[in-house]
């Protein structure tokens, strides 16, 4: 087997999925296995740090990933390219989604909805962020036009993509994410509500970034609703952080509107990637409320945690879980507060769909995911 070298440029890796995703599959593999003997990675210092080090691998740290999307652009037009021709690179991979440099040939990922449904777009009126999202929309457009092979998590995703750019020419491939195997927890045993009190009270959490499509402040609302309704003893504990003041006061806003002594909402901020699953193991039940996601990471999370799931109802996110979970419309309160009432007052019902999501987190894995993308990287090259 010829030995190739893959560069991938993670520059426009900060944070989030995007970044697990990469940490998990190069932790996962050995790329000899697939023609490659040489891997080499362009990024920060923060993710650099978090991928073990290996005989094959090269990191390269570079600034490039601060300082906005141009500047990126600027750093593949200007360096990449001729970087990764004189590194002896057979390939680059991009797992940001956006490459305006010259090298051939590249495969991408798409991992970014939000730039390709208009709907979330205007979510955020005439602003900086509506306008960043409109840039990345035409670099990835032109991205995925001159691929030589792009990666969609989902299908659902992919037609949703396709919708926008037109035919896609490329080599295509639905990979979905995986999960770390420190998640998996044996769903626990369901106990009627009359079995919780103020002192140990019925535990939602939802862990995800603040933004305006992840409508935290919808599920509070929803969640006051069922506790004035019901009485029951009921908190909620919200994971993550915003960079946009504007979108967390408007959460601080709804959470002091119906709990203002903070007697069951807790807002605890972002929490380190390595210890989240000791969050979800204190947990009863999962809310996932975003409304646009290329896949879900988070939500796989709590699938292989054992835990009774209420989701946002759309394509993707059912192509994830099926029929193991309960949907709402995350834009209409209502329908949160029933999902979660309907799951509260069944403890059977609660048993069953856990008992399923648990089992059906079983065909994502991290191992399964770096194989499917390193043995497609190797076809792109060959073609």
């Amino acid at each position: 087997m010829k030995k190739n070298t893959l560069g991938i440029d993670a520059t426009n890796l900060r944070h989030g999925g995007g970044q697990t995703h990469l940490i998990e599959i190069i932790n996962s593999i050995d790329p000899n296995l697939y023609g490659f003997n040489r891997v080499i990675i362009w990024g920060n210092n923060q993710l650099l740090t978090q991928i073990r080090d290996f005989c094959w691998l090269t990191k390269i740290s570079t600034n490039f990933h601060s300082g906005g999307i141009l500047k990126r652009v600027y750093w593949q037009l200007m360096h990449l390219s001729s970087q990764a021709n004189s590194l002896g690179c057979n390939i680059l991979f991009i797992p940001g989604g956006i490459f305006f440099g010259k090298f051939y040939p590249v495969v991408t990922i798409n991992q970014n909805l939000l730039p390709f449904v208009w709907k979330e777009i205007f979510r955020y009126g005439f602003s900086i962020k509506f306008l960043k999202l409109f840039l990345i929309r035409f670099l990835q457009i032109y991205t995925f036009k001159k691929a030589n092979g792009i990666i969609f998590l989902t299908n659902a995703a992919m037609s949703i993509v396709k919708n926008t750019t037109g035919e896609i020419k490329c080599k295509t491939k639905i990979i979905h994410h995986g999960f770390n195997n420190r998640f998996i927890k044996i769903p626990k045993e369901q106990f009627s509500i009359d079995k919780y009190s103020a002192a140990n009270p019925y535990k939602i959490i939802y862990v995800s970034t603040i933004d305006e499509y992840k409508h935290q402040n919808h599920v509070v609302e929803a969640i006051s609703f069922l506790r004035n309704k019901t009485k029951w003893p009921i908190t909620l504990d919200l994971f993550g952080t915003s960079g946009n003041p504007k979108i967390q006061k408007k959460l601080l806003k709804a959470i002091l509107l119906h709990d203002p002594k903070w007697t069951w909402v807790r807002l605890n901020g972002s929490l380190a990637y390595q210890e989240i699953h000791k969050v979800y193991e204190k947990a009863d039940l999962g809310v996932w409320a975003s409304s646009c996601e290329a896949f879900g990471i988070i939500l796989l999370e709590k699938m292989a945690s054992g835990l009774p799931i209420v989701s946002t109802q759309n394509d993707i996110f059912k192509e994830i879980l099926g029929d193991s979970a309960l949907y709402f419309d995350p834009e209409i309160t209502i329908t949160i507060s029933n999902a979660i009432q309907m799951y509260i007052e069944n403890p059977p019902l609660r048993s069953l769909k856990s008992e399923e999501s648990f089992l059906k987190s079983g065909s994502f894995t991290w191992e399964k995911c770096a194989h499917e993308t390193f043995k497609f990287l190797s076809e792109c090259i060959n073609e």
